[in-house]
């Protein structure tokens, strides 16, 4: 998480000084859910949506001890609050450009949270 952290903080900072907004980052969450031990569409999402949270809740403040080492020299350009970082939850839909598992468990991608980043390019067109 730290790693992510230090490499949004890096091309947020960067963004910034070259004119250009900083990434945007969007947290999905997927689950399986229960209700009575059958597949619960609803408890699947109400799990994803807390995964989401409990990620970004560990990001944000990791985000923030990487942007403030980055501007140690006092030439502060972004703040923590210049970072968009949502949170949603996808159920126990699969998740689509997943990395598999390596233990070859299909359904282990709807037991995670994945993190994307959404880099701004000085044309207009966004790279995730």
């Amino acid at each position: 998480m730290h790693r992510l952290a230090a490499e949004v903080a890096w091309a947020s900072v960067a963004n910034t000084r070259a004119g250009l907004p900083p990434p945007r980052v969007v947290v999905v969450g997927h689950a399986e859910g229960t209700r009575g031990g059958l597949p619960h569409f609803g408890e699947s999402l109400r799990r994803g949506q807390a995964r989401a949270d409990g990620v970004a809740e560990v990001f944000r403040p990791a985000l923030a001890v990487h942007l403030a080492r980055l501007q140690a020299d006092g030439r502060s350009v972004t703040r923590l609050a210049d970072i968009e970082v949502t949170t949603r939850s996808e159920g126990n839909a699969p998740p689509g450009g997943a990395p598999t598992d390596p233990d070859g468990d299909p359904a282990a991608g709807r037991r995670r949270a994945f993190v994307v980043v959404e880099l701004p390019r000085p044309g207009g067109g966004d790279a995730q």
